[in-house]
């Protein structure tokens, strides 16, 4: 990988741990919110969680979405949730989830040291509310700039589609060929990237078997571990 010029990152389950993070916000807004506070936590996060994974794929637009899986979830208890009561809930969850949220100095010190030497850039997939104030609570602000924070909702395109990764490569004006990208996710961040002509490296700590024959440059357990291949 001595040719690398640019790293560019997934951000959530990546860079800072988005799945503990989402759970917690979740339930705790699940017991304050006046829809939702009546309702045993666990049993109701389960139908929305289940929700969440299943409509993913099928959003139209992030808040539909966020509307969708709410009411769907509610629906299972006979709960009748209108759009706007939705939003509010989403609202509070989206207070709740980012006051959660707090930097990991180890890695945002790693981050340092590689920007000495590497231009460095996030792609992700997510809503153009929110995505930028996680990395502002990461304290990564000074690290990724908007500029190089490139939102799916915000361009247009979701990984894996090579759109998304042309535009943030041609914005450092580098090559395929020239940049990594490390995430977690093996369809949207691995094979995405290695279609356009990336190196990749795969945080697979929870050991998920690959659904393609494509080969990742190296596998690692947490993003701190990038920093020994690189050397």
């Amino acid at each position: 990988m001595n040719r690398i010029k640019l790293i560019l990152f997934d951000l959530d389950d990546t860079l800072f741990n988005f799945e503990l993070f989402w759970t917690e916000g979740m339930k705790e807004t699940m017991r304050l919110h006046p829809i939702t506070c009546a309702i045993e936590t666990e049993s109701l996060f389960q139908r929305f969680k289940y929700y969440s994974d299943s409509l993913w794929q099928q959003k139209t637009t992030f808040n539909e979405y966020r509307q969708l899986r709410l009411m769907k979830a509610l629906d299972d208890f006979g709960i009748t949730v209108s759009k706007e009561n939705a939003n509010n809930f989403s609202d509070l969850f989206n207070l709740t989830y980012l006051e959660l949220i707090k930097p990991t100095h180890t890695i945002n010190n790693m981050l340092k040291r590689l920007s000495d030497t590497y231009k460095l850039g996030i792609i992700t997939n997510g809503a153009y509310d929110t995505c930028y104030k996680k990395v502002i609570k990461l304290k990564m602000d000074d690290i990724f700039p908007v500029e190089s924070v490139f939102i799916s909702e915000e361009v247009g395109y979701s990984k894996p589609h090579p759109q998304i990764f042309k535009l943030a490569i041609n914005h450092f004006a580098t090559e395929p060929n020239e940049a990594l990208f490390v995430g977690d996710n093996w369809t949207a961040d691995i094979e995405g990237a290695i279609n356009v002509g990336m190196s990749t490296i795969w945080i697979n700590n929870k050991k998920v078997i690959p659904t393609s024959i494509q080969k990742p440059t190296a596998i690692i357990d947490t993003v701190l571990d990038i920093e020994s291949l690189l050397s």
